[in-house]
């Protein structure tokens, strides 16, 4: 928000992405809503006309995955159809980066109706990543992008490919090694360590990959050392280092808000008007195995203590 008063200032495609989960977490500003409505729809849009190679896709599934919160159609967008412009973009960019793939994932499984262009989408984004990125051996397991790191795992393996709707031999026994070495990165209190020390960042993407995986059991451990790192002097904030940090307190909003729908039985990428929509119905309600309660101290909207149900396993949307 405040960015946005600034006049000169050209909104990017992560203003787009975090305000579309502050909205997922219950958080809705409509002077921000409006100002990144206002302009996606300007003619000159740095969003839906990026310039250089390898940002062009990311940059527009953000916005579909923005409008598909706030309950706008990207296909009629402001006179344009953004969910074909994503579609003939991603098929023939080159040079990207794997973070990519989680937005474009996302938007294509929520916006693609056309199966076959959705099957396009998702064999590309299975390519890249498996033959591109992925490795197993002495530096790690997992993706490898600028080396091996649990952020490369999370980022990359939690919605470029488990989401998949399609089936690929021998993908869950690489996402389970990349998890089980993930893991291994933790310390007593059940945070990661990344760069020599525990590390806010990396264990709430931790948190969010285990969530988005359905596996609260893990998820809970994640959550519970990520609390940890909560600003003694800023509500809302997350430290790195002992000091209040705008990039870990981003990270942990990411694995609170997929943790927390995850509890509720829902993807990190269903749009909050289908989880309202789904929770009414008794059929839709995700039956989840439960051999014992613990207590979630806290929720991403702050709210009072509540009792949840968990268990190792929960049927995912």
């Amino acid at each position: 928000k405040a960015k946005l008063q600034d006049s000169t200032y050209v909104p990017k495609y992560n203003d787009y992405t975090q305000t579309m989960l502050a909205v997922k977490a219950g958080v809705t500003d409509t002077d921000v809503t409006n100002a990144l409505t206002a302009a996606l729809k300007a003619e000159d849009s740095a969003v839906l006309n990026p310039q250089g190679e390898g940002t062009k896709s990311l940059s527009i599934a953000a916005a579909i995955l923005y409008l598909n919160e706030l309950g706008e159609n990207p296909a009629e967008f402001n006179g344009q159809d953004l969910v074909t412009l994503l579609y003939n973009t991603f098929m023939t960019e080159t040079d990207m980066n794997p973070y990519t793939y989680q937005y474009v994932n996302a938007a294509a499984l929520q916006s693609v109706k056309d199966v076959d262009k959705l099957t396009e989408i998702l064999n590309k984004i299975h390519a890249d990543v498996e033959n591109d990125y992925y490795v197993d051996g002495e530096s790690g397991c997992g993706i490898d992008y600028y080396g091996v790191s649990v952020d490369n795992n999370a980022n990359v393996l939690s919605a470029g490919l488990d989401t998949s709707k399609l089936e690929y031999e021998g993908v869950s026994e690489k996402i389970d090694a990349a998890l089980d070495w993930t893991m291994d990165q933790r310390d007593e209190s059940g945070a990661i360590v990344s760069w020599g020390s525990a590390n806010p960042d990396s264990t709430a993407l931790a948190l969010r990959w285990t969530a988005e995986m359905g596996d609260l059991e893990s998820a809970e451990g994640y959550y519970e050392a990520l609390v940890q790192f909560k600003s003694e002097t800023t509500e809302g904030v997350y430290t790195y280092a002992g000091t209040d940090n705008i990039y870990a307190t981003v990270d942990a909003l990411w694995g609170l808000v997929s943790y927390d729908r995850a509890l509720n039985g829902f993807w990190l990428f269903d749009t909050t008007a289908d989880c309202q929509e789904e929770e009414t119905p008794e059929e839709t309600t995700p039956e989840i195995t439960t051999p014992e309660t613990t207590t979630t101290e806290e929720t991403t909207t702050g709210a009072a203590a509540q009792e949840t149900t968990t268990g190792e396993t929960i049927g995912q949307k």
